[in-house]
């Protein structure tokens, strides 16, 4: 059923048991799912032990610092929260300084931005990504920078911006889902929203 997190632990799961379990994805994901189904404890927890310091792929670069930035504000650990957003953020400016045109690298920057309350910055940080990587350049990349964007938006407050990006993505191809919006955390902050609501309706069937 649409927001069910069992049947994506089924799949990590399998990832794990066919040769993949100090892979950073695998963790990753483990914590996301533990997110979803509110076991906060259980991702922080999962995340300290882990000695990657961060997730790279074609789509996204995540400190671990970033995510466990998130998790500690989920906890309402503000000290933490705020000295974790702030690690990831040395990390992924150094990271911007070697590679200033990588678009996923800005997206993360303007989320450990957001986490510091620092909202031009972070929105700036935002659309340089998807400037960057735009769906008409890249459908696939493009998609995730927009996304990213959207959780920024989120964030710093701007409501209406942060609604504007899911009813773009969920209008053309992409993996962006009415369960993903009904269990992230991270768009909880929209869920009594009127017009959030009425995109949840319109992509429920």
């Amino acid at each position: 059923m649409p927001g069910d997190t069992a049947k994506a632990r089924t799949a990590v799961e399998a990832a794990q048991r066919l040769g993949l379990p100090n892979d950073p994805w695998i963790t990753y994901s483990r914590a996301l799912l533990d997110l979803f189904d509110g076991a906060f404890h259980e991702a922080a927890t999962r995340l300290s032990s882990e000695s990657w310091e961060a997730l790279e792929t074609q789509l996204y670069f995540v400190p671990k610092a970033l995510l466990q930035a998130q998790i500690y504000g989920l906890m309402n650990q503000p000290q933490l929260e705020r000295s974790h957003y702030d690690s990831a953020r040395k990390m992924v400016e150094a990271r911007v300084q070697q590679r200033p045109e990588e678009a996923m690298v800005h997206s993360s920057l303007g989320i450990a931005y957001a986490g510091l309350g620092r909202k031009q910055d972070a929105i700036r940080e935002g659309k340089a990504g998807v400037n960057f990587m735009p769906v008409s350049k890249d459908a696939y990349r493009g998609f995730y920078r927009v996304e990213e964007l959207a959780r920024i938006y989120v964030m710093v407050g701007n409501y209406e911006a942060a609604i504007s990006q899911p009813e773009y993505l969920m209008s053309i191809p992409g993996d962006l889902g009415v369960g993903g919006l009904r269990l992230d955390p991270a768009w909880k902050p929209l869920r009594n929203h009127p017009r959030f609501q009425e995109l949840l309706r319109r992509y429920a069937g």
